[in-house]
């Protein structure tokens, strides 16, 4: 007699199918609400910047002298880290401040330097480490500066390991690109892979790794699982 029930093998067997399928959309759908919340984040980031970058070019274009932290929308030189650190040259935006400037859909606090032409979401937990990564940056960019009213560029180098395309003639390059990420950048001349010991002056502060490119006065945080080595 043929049996044409299902079998307890059969209902394992589907369950077993049924929880990973429902895993894998647990996953991609996790996956998609992070990449999502980043993207936004980055929006909002750079609506403000744009913001600044156009305030600060009619502050500048103004021909009226002003003391300096007068005249820019937002706190001058605000405290920071719970207190313990006074950001000389930026500027606390809160939601009052983020009107002034036309920005009327976002809420929140940010800290941002119009001269730098940064923003920082200080409900990011790694708000102040980046404050820090960029303070660093801009230190680096006033040593090569002075190095070339010196007449000593020649021997200035900035701190890190120099990355540099593959496609070019030299026997030697060293590039990172990103992986698992829609979108996927690379990471050659103009960059540095700078370790936090480096950045670290006498606390320590920064804990990650950064890719920088000094003269853009861009970063970002390295992490080795996130990233493909490319050596020539």
């Amino acid at each position: 007699m043929n049996n044409k029930g299902i079998s307890l093998v059969t209902v394992v067997v589907i369950i077993i199918v049924m929880i990973i399928i429902a895993t894998i959309s647990i996953v991609a759908g996790n996956k998609l609400i992070v990449e999502t919340k980043n993207l936004q984040e980055l929006q909002n980031i750079e609506t403000i910047r744009q913001a600044i970058d156009r305030v600060y070019q009619e502050y500048t274009n103004s021909g009226i002298y002003t003391p300096k932290g007068e005249g820019l929308i937002g706190r001058y030189s605000p405290a920071i880290a719970a207190g313990d650190v006074q950001a000389v040259g930026w500027y606390l935006l809160d939601e009052d401040a983020l009107k002034e400037l036309g920005v009327n859909e976002l809420r929140g606090k940010y800290l941002v330097n119009y001269e730098y032409s940064q923003v920082l979401d200080m409900s990011d937990p790694t708000y102040y480490e980046k404050y820090c990564v960029v303070e660093f940056i801009y230190k680096q960019r006033e040593l090569k500066d002075a190095a070339e009213r010196e007449g000593r560029l020649s021997t200035f180098f900035y701190p890190g390991e120099a990355l540099d395309n593959i496609e070019g003639d030299s026997d030697t390059g060293l590039m990172y690109k990103t992986k698992y990420s829609k979108y996927t950048e690379v990471y050659g001349t103009g960059w540095y892979l700078v370790d936090s010991s480096l950045i670290n002056d006498t606390e320590e502060i920064v804990n990650g790794t950064y890719l920088i490119n000094y003269d853009n006065a861009k970063y970002v945080e390295y992490n080795e699982a996130s990233y493909e080595k490319i050596e020539k």
